[in-house]
């Protein structure tokens, strides 16, 4: 059953037999998961704000900034949420790059919650450089 034309799985690829995923990583992993579920749940609510003052007032398509109410509830929830989303990613980027110099642990899960919170923190630093110039175009 030995079939000699696949090369020889050598022992260096392999893990170590008993070897754990790093507690760290695993940590990272789920805050960084909890933190991508409340970063989208604050832009689906901004969304919903959005879309609703925009049926609500056509007047609004003008200058929609003008047409944002700062104490709608729905607007609070969204402000609040579309922070700590992006503060619990990147703690879990700070988390998944301290699991990433652990020693013989596994780093699967410490390398998905570095990619997952540096997305997220990416793509918050982009939409808030987006709304200072949209915020600067309109005045």
């Amino acid at each position: 059953m030995n079939d000699s034309s696949l090369p020889p799985v050598s022992d260096a690829a392999l893990p170590p037999a008993g070897q754990k995923q790093s507690k760290l990583g695993v940590a990272a992993f789920i805050v960084s998961l909890v933190g991508v579920l409340v970063f989208c749940v604050a832009v689906m609510l901004s969304a919903v704000y959005g879309a609703s003052v925009g049926l609500s007032n056509p007047a609004a398509a003008q200058n929609p900034f003008q047409a944002i109410d700062p104490s709608s509830p729905l607007m609070v929830a969204s402000s609040i949420l579309s922070w700590c989303g992006p503060l619990l990613n990147f703690i879990a980027l700070i988390m998944g790059i301290v699991a990433l110099l652990q020693k013989d642990v596994k780093k699967t899960l410490a390398v998905v919650a570095v990619i997952l919170s540096g997305l997220v923190v990416l793509s918050f630093c982009g939409l808030t450089i987006i709304g200072f110039l949209g915020q600067l175009a309109s005045l």
